[in-house]
């Protein structure tokens, strides 16, 4: 009996069943993380992106609200990084904050008649911002357009300020 244990022992060259099936199942489970996180990234990119424009317009709307019924400056401050929101009250200033998630890139104001920037140089660690939209107090702003590179396929936009009511519209280009 002891001779067949041994022989048997001594003359296995392949994997067990077992052991197969336990390295079939961790392969696989590696795969199956891999392609779970890789979906992720993709499909959340869209989201934040949407969750900006959409903080964005909340931001612009009590911004033309202020400027409205309560008479108040706006000033919207656009940085390489950030877009700040400055309303002027009383004696102080209010302050919003919104950073561009890191598949948005603003470009600057628009060529006319065209969806190109103007060259104006960017400077992404500079403290003065790009550029500026204010909304005056009777609630108008000055027209211009402003273009955002975006990183996800057909995500570039186009905000243009209107003049009436310190409206803009956000299209793509």
């Amino acid at each position: 009996m002891k001779k067949i244990m041994s022989f048997q022992i001594k003359h296995r060259n392949a994997f067990t069943l077992i052991e197969s099936v336990v390295v079939i199942g961790i392969v696989a489970s590696m795969l199956l993380l891999t392609m779970i996180v890789s979906q992720g990234v993709s499909r959340r990119s869209p989201r934040v992106e949407q969750t900006f424009w959409h903080t964005f317009n909340s931001n612009w709307q009590e911004a033309e609200y202020a400027s409205k019924y309560r008479v108040r400056h706006t000033f919207i401050d656009f940085y390489a990084r950030k877009v700040v929101f400055r309303t002027f009250k009383g004696e102080g200033e209010k302050f919003q904050v919104i950073k561009y998630p890191k598949t948005i890139t603003f470009l600057g104001l628009a060529k006319k008649g065209e969806n190109k920037p103007q060259d104006v140089p960017q400077k992404p660690n500079s403290k003065d911002p790009l550029l500026i939209v204010h909304i005056y107090a009777d609630s108008h702003a000055d027209p211009q357009t402003l273009l955002f590179r975006s990183q996800l396929k057909n995500g570039n936009r186009k905000l243009t300020v209107q003049m009436g009511w310190g409206l803009y519209r956000l299209e793509k280009y």
